[in-house]
């Protein structure tokens, strides 16, 4: 896995362009009603990860599902399918 700085302040990840997902599924119309999801190059089958991104219910500027990402993009990249 590619390595990551270890001491990184919130607004400067906020600012990062996270990978975009695979596929995402929507159960709702609001924003945060959505699953991104991260598939790996090669062939499966898989073992799956689901991230679950807690605090969605909160107002807090970039305190969303975005914020996983990255980790879910380089657990691809290991062969693990991400929900």
């Amino acid at each position: 896995m590619a390595s990551t700085p270890s001491n990184v302040s919130l607004a400067r990840f906020q600012q990062l362009v996270q990978p975009q997902p695979d596929l995402e599924v929507r159960y709702g119309e609001m924003p945060s009603q959505g699953i991104d999801v991260f598939l790996p190059k090669r062939t499966g089958p898989h073992p799956v990860v689901v991230l679950l991104h807690g605090g969605c219910w909160r107002a807090l500027p970039g305190a969303d599902r975005m914020q996983l990402r990255a980790m879910a993009r380089a657990l691809s990249a290991e062969g693990v399918a991400v929900w």
